[in-house]
C-alpha cells in the first residue's frame, strides 16, 4: 500500500467496467485517502465488500464518499464457524443460517433475547467437515438486534456492533485501563498530511504514533497530531510521533491500527 502500488491499483480499477472491490477495511481506507489526496474520482464501483476487520463508522462514510458507492461489511472466521453480512438497507449483520449456528450468550452462558444486550459469539460450523467446531467460544462480542429485519424482511438472527477480542483494538492507559480504538479515531484534520499511521505500544501510558508522511507533511503537521491525540486521550497516554518508511502488514496481509505489545492479560 505505498504510493506506487496504490497508483497501480487505481489505474487498473479505472480500466474496468462496473465492478466490486473486495477488501480489508484498513486497506480500502488507505486507498481512499490516497485517491482523495490525488483528486481521483470513480463512477464504475458498484459496491465495496469489506471483511476480516472492524469497520469504523467515520471510515465507512469517508470511503463511500470517495468511491461513490455503498460499503458492505461481513463477519466470519477462518475456522468456518459463522458468517454474517449486511443487507441492502442497514449496517446490521444478518447471520447466514446455512453456514453455521450462532449463539449470543451472556456471562452465565444464557442465550440473549433482549434487544440491545451484548453477549459473546459462540459458533457451531456446518461446512468444515475436516475439523468441526461445536459451540466454540470465539471471544468476539456483539449486540443483539432481533430475529427479523424489518428493512429487508428477512428472517435472520440480526446482530450489530461486533467487537473482536484482540488487544490490538485497544490502547493501555497509565492505570492499565483500556481505551478502545473507536475512542481514538479522529474526525478532523489530524491525519490529513499522513498516508498511513499506526500506534505502537509496549508500556502502559506511553505510545508512539508511527506515520508514513505525505509530501506536504511538516513540523506543524507533527505537532497537530500530538496535540489532538493527547487531548482526545485526555492526556492518559503520553504520545510521540515517529516517521517511518514502511508500516508492515500482518502475515495475512492486514493492517492493524494498534501494534499492542503490552502484557495486560492479568
Amino acid at each position: 500500500m505505498n504510493d506506487k502500488g496504490m497508483s497501480h491499483y487505481i489505474s487498473h480499477i479505472k480500466t474496468l467496467k462496473d465492478c466490486f472491490l473486495h477488501v480489508y477495511p484498513s486497506s480500502i481506507y488507505q486507498l481512499a485517502r490516497f485517491a482523495k489526496k490525488e483528486n481521483i474520482t470513480f463512477n464504475n464501483i458498484k459496491a465495496v465488500l469489506a471483511e476480516s476487520e472492524n469497520v469504523y463508522p467515520e471510515q465507512r462514510t469517508f470511503v463511500e464518499s470517495v468511491f461513490n458507492c455503498r460499503y458492505y461489511s461481513s463477519y466470519g472466521h477462518s475456522e468456518k464457524l459463522v458468517a454474517a453480512g449486511e443487507c441492502e438497507h442497514t449496517a446490521d449483520y444478518h447471520v447466514w443460517p446455512t453456514y453455521g449456528y450462532l449463539e449470543l450468550l451472556d456471562e452465565n452462558d444464557n442465550v440473549i433475547t433482549e434487544k440491545g444486550q451484548v453477549g459473546e459469539i459462540v459458533g457451531t460450523g456446518f461446512i468444515n467437515t475436516v475439523m468441526p467446531f461445536i459451540r466454540y467460544k470465539t471471544g468476539d462480542f456483539a449486540e443483539y438486534v432481533g430475529d427479523y429485519c424489518e428493512a429487508c424482511q428477512r428472517h435472520h438472527l440480526i446482530i450489530k456492533n461486533i467487537r473482536g477480542h484482540r488487544i490490538q483494538e485497544n490502547l493501555v492507559a497509565r492505570d492499565n485501563s483500556l481505551i478502545s480504538w473507536t475512542a481514538v479515531n479522529m474526525h478532523d484534520d489530524t491525519f490529513d498530511d499522513v498516508l498511513q499511521y499506526q500506534f505502537y505500544q509496549d508500556t502502559p501510558g506511553v505510545a508512539v504514533i508511527k506515520i508514513r508522511a505525505s509530501k506536504v507533511f511538516s513540523e506543524e503537521s507533527k505537532q497537530r497530531i500530538i496535540n489532538n491525540i493527547s487531548n482526545k486521550l485526555q492526556h492518559r497516554i503520553e504520545v510521540s510521533v515517529a516517521q517511518v518508511d514502511d508500516i508492515p502488514l500482518t502475515e495475512r496481509g492486514k493492517s492493524i491500527f494498534v501494534d499492542q505489545k503490552t502484557n495486560i492479560s492479568s
